[in-house]
């Protein structure tokens, strides 16, 4: 039986090491992903705060670009039709509001339910509930609790 050379030995090292390291860094990007972003909706709009935004930016890099000096943002990530946030002006802290809070809304008719339950289901956001109107605090209870489901 012939003895591996130590160039052989080194490579194997190496990609050991490397196989190690990745692996590592992987598990230790997931310790420090974002919790899910929270998603509300308030008479016929939608609203998410900012740990919708960290989440998103840590799943899909590059995806949350910013759009005029209003402090717009558009979501673009693989695979979803573009969505924007507004930032908003509230009377008041929604429950488990992380942040800024922002308007959600779809720039083509008809995704935005979709892309909510897809999120939802992937679990990059929790659907925190729905009020006819804005709640008078952080601890409002919402009129329903029920995450938004397409009508198909």
């Amino acid at each position: 039986m012939e003895k591996p050379s130590t160039t052989s030995m080194i490579i194997g090292a190496a990609a050991t090491v490397a196989g190690f390291a990745a692996g590592y860094f992987t598990r230790a990007r997931d310790l420090f992903r974002p919790g899910p972003g929270h998603v509300y909706r308030i008479g016929a709009m939608f609203f998410a705060d900012e740990a919708l935004v960290r989440r998103l930016n840590h799943q899909f890099p590059r995806a949350i670009q910013p759009r005029g000096q209003a402090g717009v943002l558009w979501i673009m990530p693989p695979g979803c039709y573009t969505l924007s946030l507004t930032p908003w002006d509230a009377p008041a802290r929604l429950p488990r509001q992380v942040g800024r809070i922002y308007r959600l809304a779809e720039l083509r008719e008809g995704t935005l339910r979709d892309v909510i339950e897809d999120w939802e289901r992937a679990g990059v956001v929790e659907f925190v509930g729905a009020w006819s109107s804005w709640p008078e605090g952080p601890d409002a209870s919402p009129d329903e609790w029920a995450p938004p489901r397409s009508e198909s």
